[in-house]
């Protein structure tokens, strides 16, 4: 019996022991807990850690190339086209209607289609001097590549910027009202956003609604200078996409314009 006794006291002062190395043993062993704890903790944050994470953050000049693929720049590039030709135009001109003014200047020698033609051609100035602004910061800034097919690029940004100011002028010939053509530019606008991929890029839209952006300006505007930055130049179907809503829709602006 004593010796029964004595192997059941070791067996709980093991067992003793034990949950005192399990569950920390008082203060002294929750402070050797945390100890270890934060030991462990600096292990897994040590150098080697750092060097992963480095390794999926590039902290050097474009590393990785990964700044250098931005499809964000192009889209930012439609968008400030899609501003000047979809909200900002329609509705200078339609009041310059309401007013009266492009009536009066009909009898002027300057003439309603010089101040038509002054209204294009600021906004595409503006248009193209901003695209240099944002091309200038994404390089400097954020290691933006440059378009490597420079002519390509004139000629898809020179033609999207023509297609949506055709669309505005489109605009601005069917609105009877300022506050109406204010409407249907900012419905129009938001539309034009969702196709050149500002809300969801282009490369994470299902096949038949890139299908569908491809037809549409801002989509085949903000293909165009993708392909023209990273590839070797502009796809011709692009730009004969954009040729047609320019012309297209610049002669039903010119059939339906009304100047009073």
């Amino acid at each position: 019996m004593p010796d029964q006794a004595d192997r059941n006291g070791h067996r709980k002062a093991a067992v003793q022991r034990d949950l005192q190395g399990a569950y920390g043993g008082g203060r002294g062993g929750r402070r050797r807990n945390r100890r270890q704890h934060g030991q462990g903790q600096r292990a897994r944050h040590g150098p080697a850690h750092q060097q992963q994470r480095i390794r999926f953050h590039p902290s050097g000049p474009i590393a990785d190339g990964l700044l250098t693929a931005l499809p964000g720049v192009s889209s930012v590039i439609a968008f400030v086209i899609a501003v000047l030709a979809l909200q900002g135009m329609p509705t200078v001109l339609v009041n310059y209607r309401e007013r009266g003014i492009l009536r009066r200047l009909a009898t002027t020698p300057a003439g309603p289609v010089r101040v038509l033609g002054a209204q294009v051609g600021v906004n595409l100035a503006v248009a193209l001097t901003t695209t240099a602004g944002i091309l200038a910061i994404g390089r400097l800034a954020f290691g933006v590549a440059l378009p490597r097919h420079l002519l390509g690029f004139l000629a898809a940004l020179v033609l999207l910027t023509s297609a949506m100011l055709a669309i505005g002028l489109l605009v601005t010939a069917l609105a009877p009202t300022g506050r109406s053509a204010s409407t249907i530019g900012a419905i129009l606008f938001f539309l034009m956003m969702f196709f050149a991929g500002l809300w969801i890029p282009r490369a994470l839209m299902t096949h038949p609604l890139r299908q569908i952006s491809d037809y549409t300006p801002p989509g085949a505007g903000v293909r165009a200078i993708q392909d023209s930055v990273f590839a070797g130049g502009p796809s011709l179907s692009a730009l004969a996409v954009l040729a047609v809503y320019a012309v297209t829709c610049a002669v039903l602006a010119a059939r339906f314009f009304r100047w009073q």
